[in-house]
């Protein structure tokens, strides 16, 4: 029933695509399927889409079945992507994180992104066509901009716990583990979304992402922990 609901809710997409202007190949993973070898067996996501557009842009997202009849889709990285042979380069638009994968036939492999995501084959499922990309971008536009803020020094030293924070994000849950012996993940979901080393300044804890060679940034409250998230929303979110 679970892979009849994910080939259906891919058939969705392309369904509500069709009244736009935009033409985009979309790809699918499954996630949550026990028959699937590349399944995730801890994640409440259903499903991994991208979808490249003819215009050079491009659209990850993650989804998962609320209901028998309600789909939701979190956009977790949104760019421009460019071809070299058989290898694709993304780049995202907000957080300028730097995405590879391996174009073959009718699949798509990752070698470099979000640790759940390396090493993993997306096949194609169909042709879209929509306008949402447009809208999307217009009102996401520039919100990466905010920066950590000085005050984060000024203020008293407070003390880290080692230990998973943990917050909610659309409800779902969002974990940042902070490890004693320098080491840190990022979950989401039940999925592995950033990991790497940590390390203290003031107030605030620098995270250097091992398979993005990107830094995150996260302040350090009285009895919590504040960060933006790691992809293109920005929603600031505390854990505890």
């Amino acid at each position: 029933m679970k892979r009849f609901l994910i080939i259906v809710s891919a058939l969705l997409v392309c369904l509500v695509c069709r009244a736009a202007y935009y033409e985009a190949d979309y790809y699918s993973l499954s996630l949550g399927d026990k028959y699937n070898i590349d399944s995730f067996q801890d994640t409440v996501f259903d499903y991994c889409g991208l979808s490249l557009l003819k215009d050079g842009r491009y659209v990850i997202s993650i989804s998962n079945w609320e209901s028998d009849d309600m789909l939701f889709t979190d956009n977790i990285s949104m760019g421009k992507y460019t071809n070299d042979g058989d290898t694709i380069y993304f780049t995202d638009k907000f957080t300028s994180y730097r995405f590879e994968a391996v174009f073959n036939d009718e699949e798509i492999t990752f070698t470099k992104g979000f640790p759940f995501m390396i090493g993993k084959t997306l096949t194609f499922c169909c042709t879209t066509k929509n306008d949402y990309y447009d809208s999307y971008y217009d009102m996401h536009k520039n919100l990466f901009s905010e920066k950590i803020d000085s005050v984060a020094f000024g203020e008293p030293f407070y003390p880290l716990e080692y230990k998973s924070y943990q917050a909610h994000r659309y409800s779902l849950p969002y974990n940042l583990i902070i490890n004693e012996d320098g080491t840190y993940s990022i979950v989401y979901g039940g999925l592995m979304f950033s990991e790497g080393n940590w390390e203290r300044i003031g107030n605030i804890i620098r995270l250097k992402d091992s398979h993005l060679n990107h830094n995150h940034y996260v302040l350090i409250k009285e009895n919590k922990l504040v960060m933006c998230t790691i992809d293109i929303s920005c929603d600031k979110i505390s854990l505890k």
